[in-house]
């Protein structure tokens, strides 16, 4: 019974390491999609959650000897069930570090904003460059409610003859967040980014009644096992 326990709690528990993606200068239409589990005060909050979709559309070499390499993306807002929640800006870490100034980019999230230190931000120190739908910083702007999405084009510049990057973290900043008792900002992170690989879903927070449930049923399928087994010594 106390093996059967154990093993149920491995299958379910929160576990995984964190692991850059790398995109080659030559992976032209390379794509994919990372969900990101929002958090407030460092509390994991069901249902706020959003998705960052990235394709690599190539790079330029530019007269200065710089490559500029160009992504589309696509936010969206996947909240849901009881709560509802404002995607005011999104972030994310790359290595090397672009040049100085060397990030635009399009549509809704066209602000831009470098070594911003985001609330809430799970102890991961400084991200190296933040998009954001304000001018006022990321943690400002009209963003994206429940459902709502947004698609624009982000150009990293970076020096020399770069031919691979890696992306290793990707942020959401929730605001305006209803229906959870922990606050009404938040953050959302992934460090393990999808680009050109099968996205991982974001995975369920179960309520303490389905907790219970679970055990309690887990606890019958030992009980059973146990039951048979001592009917088949006594046959």
């Amino acid at each position: 019974m106390r093996k059967l326990l154990l093993a149920c709690s491995a299958l379910i528990a929160f576990s995984g390491t964190a692991s850059a993606v790398t995109v080659g200068i030559n992976d032209i239409g390379l794509s994919g999609t990372t969900a990101i589990q929002g958090s407030v005060e460092g509390n994991v909050v069901p249902g706020l959650t959003g998705t960052l979709y990235l394709e690599y559309d190539g790079a330029t070499l530019n007269d200065n000897g710089t490559y500029t390499w160009n992504f589309d993306y696509t936010v969206k807002n996947t909240s849901s069930g009881a709560i509802t929640s404002r995607i005011s800006s999104f972030a994310l870490n790359t290595t090397p570090n672009t040049i100085t100034n060397g990030v635009t980019s399009t549509g809704l999230f066209d602000n831009v904003f470098y070594n911003v230190q985001l609330p809430n931000i799970f102890g991961q120190g400084v991200t190296d460059f933040c998009l954001s739908s304000g001018n006022g910083g990321c943690s400002g702007g009209d963003g994206l409610v429940n459902n709502a999405s947004a698609s624009g084009e982000l150009f990293l510049t970076y020096a020399g003859s770069v031919t691979s990057i890696s992306i290793d973290d990707a942020f959401l900043r929730f605001q305006s967040i209803t229906g959870t008792p922990f606050g009404t900002s938040g953050l959302g992170l992934n460090d393990d980014v999808c680009v050109g690989c099968v996205p991982t879903p974001t995975a369920a927070v179960p309520e303490a009644s389905t907790w219970a449930m679970m055990i309690i049923g887990f606890a019958g399928l030992g009980f059973m096992t146990y039951r048979r087994r001592n009917q088949f010594r006594l046959a």
